[in-house]
């Protein structure tokens, strides 16, 4: 017996319709998952980045708004990267103290501000990077 689709096009669960086949897939599964616990899907604000250079490009801050999550790391990453590349070897200073971080996130941070090199993923060629961490804020703290 063929189902046919209801007037408007939707088909509410209620209705008695069963869920396509490939739901049950593990890849979908894990990917609904992880849009589930993905700070987006709570309502987090997205991640704003604003870099403030010095004139004489003798330093430089990237202030953090939002939530930094492994998922937006990589941008975070990137920013930093073609900032150190105005002046390689610059200090760069990190500020999250507006921002909320998950644990994950602000642990691999800290790791390459220790290591002073950004991850091979995001500059393969390893050029050195000064990195100081301005930890989030007690108003917002880290997150899980």
């Amino acid at each position: 017996m063929a189902q046919t689709t209801p007037p408007g096009g939707r088909i509410s669960r209620d209705a008695g319709y069963s869920r396509p086949a490939h739901e049950g897939n593990p890849a979908v599964q894990a990917r609904r998952r992880a849009m589930e616990n993905h700070p987006s899907s709570i309502g987090a604000r997205k991640l704003r980045i604003l870099v403030r250079l010095d004139p004489e490009l003798a330093s430089a801050r990237i202030c953090v708004r939002g939530v930094l999550t492994p998922a937006n790391l990589y941008a975070l990453y990137c920013i930093a990267r073609r900032t150190n590349g105005l002046q390689p070897g610059m200090p760069i200073t990190v500020d999250l103290t507006g921002a909320q971080a998950q644990a994950d996130a602000l642990q691999a941070l800290h790791v390459s501000a220790a290591e002073r090199r950004l991850p091979a993923t995001v500059d393969p060629a390893g050029t050195p990077c000064w990195l100081t961490v301005l930890e989030p804020g007690p108003a917002t703290g880290s997150r899980r």
